[in-house]
């Protein structure tokens, strides 16, 4: 049987040596993981390029009964991708991106406002210029929580200024453990009162955010596996 979707590529990995296994968020069949032969056949109708961390891609998809993974008949770039690709500070985000997607979506069920936010976000991050890439990866974080049922509650007010990663709301009292500080909590309100604006001035206040934001992250969604490739992150963005 053959079927059509769009998919979001979170993962290449060689299985022999002309055949690759793709791992995808697909529009239609959701987390699906699917092989593609003749990965090198020079005028193939897959190309091996097609499947980058984050290239959202039209497959066609060959589904038998009896095959363990469905197989991928041609790929096709759904949109351009001149920047993730060839800019240094977009390919480490997209990296970023693409490890938290895999720790934090599970589910081989199809899920449309995934799937829409995950294409927006790659559009987004494709056609952003350098100033707004800074803050990137931490709405990213947000909005992917908020999709995913855990999102951080925002009732901080003056009664409750602290913002307790376990419970994921704000908290009245400065606790011993999994509790922001006062500064790092405002930041998590702004971030999540005002998504498009600059949030942080500093390096130093997005790397604290970040790090709490990857906690609360370890804490609700990915079981305690840590993300690692935010440290690739601090050095490039510095």
């Amino acid at each position: 049987m053959i079927h059509t979707t769009r998919a979001i590529i979170i993962g290449t990995t060689a299985y022999t040596d002309n055949s690759l296994i793709i791992k995808a968020y697909t529009e239609e069949f959701g987390l699906q993981s699917y092989i593609l032969r003749a990965a090198r056949k020079k005028g193939g109708n897959a190309k091996p390029q097609h499947f980058q961390a984050l290239r959202v891609v039209e497959l066609e998809i060959s589904q038998t009964p009896k095959a363990k993974l469905s197989s991928i008949r041609s790929s096709q770039l759904a949109s351009s991708y001149e920047h993730i690709t060839t800019d240094i500070v977009k390919t480490t985000l997209a990296l970023f991106l693409t490890e938290v997607i895999n720790l934090s979506v599970k589910e081989s069920v199809p899920n449309k406002e995934l799937f829409h936010l995950l294409a927006s976000e790659t559009s987004a991050l494709e056609a952003a210029p350098a100033k707004d890439t800074t803050e990137f990866h931490l709405r990213f974080l947000v909005k992917l929580a908020s999709v995913l049922g855990f999102c951080p509650q925002d009732n901080y007010d003056a009664v409750h200024p602290y913002f307790n990663l376990r419970t994921g709301a704000f908290v009245a009292t400065m606790q011993e453990s999994d509790t922001l500080n006062q500064e790092t909590s405002m930041s998590l309100h702004k971030l999540l009162s005002h998504p498009t604006e600059r949030i942080t001035r500093t390096l130093a206040e997005r790397r604290e955010l970040l790090n709490n934001l990857l906690h609360f992250y370890a804490i609700h969604i990915t079981a305690g596996k840590p993300i690692r490739s935010h440290e690739i992150l601090y050095t490039i963005l510095g």
